[in-house]
């Protein structure tokens, strides 16, 4: 097999599709996995406690592989390990309020990370200013960012 074919593949798989080698199956968490089937109401947590964790990752798509030999795929690593980092470095999200200097570092399961950022934006970035106009029943709001900025990823997530 020469370099071409062995890159090929990679081309036309997406990244949290391809198997993880480095991963075992045991890298995946079941409270995790229990948790994001209940923030989503899936039909999976119908009787979860008495399936193993194969058939649960093979079911809900995370594991792939022979039966005997099954690997985590990235995007069950992503999102049902306590440290994706581990796999693959630098996936965290790192936020900078600039005019604070206040630097935050979110790592994690990546939906956590997503709750935890837009979390902080809601409470520490977006800000609004109210002035009563003097003699007016009036006020005048300002906002540094619009909430609607921001809630196409809270949407994204499920926020």
């Amino acid at each position: 097999m020469d370099a071409q074919e062995k890159i090929t593949p990679t081309h036309t798989i997406p990244f949290d599709e391809c198997i993880n080698m480095a991963a075992d199956i045991t890298d995946l968490r079941l409270p995790l996995i229990r948790q994001y089937l209940y923030t989503v109401s899936h039909t999976l947590l119908k009787d979860f406690e008495n399936r193993s964790l194969e058939v649960i990752a093979a079911d809900v798509r995370i594991i792939s592989g022979f039966q005997d030999s099954c690997k985590p795929l990235n995007v069950g690593l992503l999102f049902f390990n306590e440290n994706p980092e581990k796999y693959f470095p630098n996936s965290r999200i790192e936020v900078v309020n600039i005019p604070y200097s206040d630097e935050r570092t979110f790592t994690g399961p990546l939906d956590q990370q997503l709750r935890d950022v837009l979390r902080y934006i809601k409470n520490n970035v977006i800000a609004e200013w109210v002035y009563k106009i003097e003699g007016e029943s009036e006020t005048l709001r300002y906002k540094n960012y619009q909430r609607n900025s921001v809630k196409p990823l809270a949407s994204a997530i499920g926020i």
